[in-house]
């Protein structure tokens, strides 16, 4: 058995973010169920791949694990040994539905409408986040576009989600450059649609359409207070809102190694960057398919880190 070199220090009592980097239940379940297996694994600064911190995913270690993603289908099937392990677990799930063109790998929203109820089914309401996010303001993706879609998506989970979580695109360098790209067939995309005058009044019906049908709407890591549209500010990462359902307290604390905005509990995220295949236009954390496709070609579900680098190693 190959011998992996690991450098760093050890995490423990953790909350254990799955991920915000990349779509780990689509397109990494076997990894993480032998990393979960194996008690531990890597997490590497992507800015920084020389820093290394071991992980550790011991059932009495993991305080909870958030699993962020567009598809959990391929996870469903490691659930049942979650459970048995007993770490507890919760999804936040994006559907947005928007046009092919933004979002070319990811499930149809009919699909995906189906998986999040049956998966709500089995874990209930209470374990389940709807993340419509970002809201994307262009010509043809105006505040109207959004407010129909979002209800018809939100009165379609009636009932099989605790909570509605949104912000707006953050126009970083990749998503600008990808974004560039689409031009022709998304005209006159706002670079800064917080700002729009139609902001406010979006989120307003937004908050009205996500009560009428049993949900709260949350922002996600705005600078601004949009609580007076009806959307307070919160955190997708949420020691108060895992310690209610999962049924067990989880600590909280502030992680400062967010963005000024962001209100998430502490947690370690374990994933890594360029290795999403669902190829979103307006994501940060992939810089094009083609290193996804790479990264997941080279892709180990040996190894104790999500992305080996070229020499083998983890990392």
């Amino acid at each position: 058995m190959q011998s992996w070199p690991i450098r760093g220090y050890s995490i423990q009592h953790m909350i254990i973010s799955a991920s915000r980097r990349t779509d780990i239940p689509a397109f990494y379940p076997d990894w993480f169920m032998n990393r979960v297996r194996a008690g531990s694994c890597v997490a590497v600064n992507p800015f920084n791949p020389s820093q290394r911190r071991v992980v550790s995913l011991q059932p009495g270690d993991v305080e909870a694990v958030v699993f962020w993603t567009r598809n959990p289908e391929p996870l469903e099937q490691y659930l049942h040994e979650l459970d048995r392990l007993g770490i507890g677990y919760v999804f936040l799930f994006t559907l947005n539905a928007y046009p092919a063109c933004l979002e070319p790998g990811a499930p149809g929203p009919d699909r995906a409408v189906r998986t999040f109820r049956r998966l709500s089914a089995c874990l209930g309401p209470q374990r389940m986040a709807w993340r419509y996010d970002p809201i994307i303001l262009s010509r043809d993706l105006d505040a109207a576009w959004h407010a129909a879609r979002f209800d018809e998506l939100a009165s379609a989970l009636e009932g099989a989600a605790s909570r509605a979580i949104t912000s707006f695109l953050d126009m970083y360098r990749k998503t600008a450059r990808r974004l560039r790209a689409l031009k022709d067939n998304l005209p006159d995309i706002h670079p800064d649609p917080a700002s729009h005058p139609a902001a406010p009044e979006l989120l307003r019906t937004m908050a009205a359409s996500a009560r009428k049908h049993g949900m709260a709407l949350q922002t996600c890591c705005e600078p601004g207070d949009f609580t007076a549209s009806g959307s307070r500010p919160g955190a997708c990462v949420d020691a108060a809102w895992l310690s209610a359902a999962l049924g067990r307290p989880v600590a909280g604390g502030r992680d400062q190694g967010q963005r000024p905005a962001c209100l998430c509990s502490l947690s370690v995220d374990i994933g890594a960057p360029d290795t999403c295949l669902h190829d979103c236009a307006y994501c940060y954390a992939t810089s094009s398919r083609k290193a996804a496709i790479n990264a997941f070609s080279a892709r180990d579900p040996a190894s104790p880190s999500l992305r080996p680098d070229r020499s083998g190693r983890s990392g």
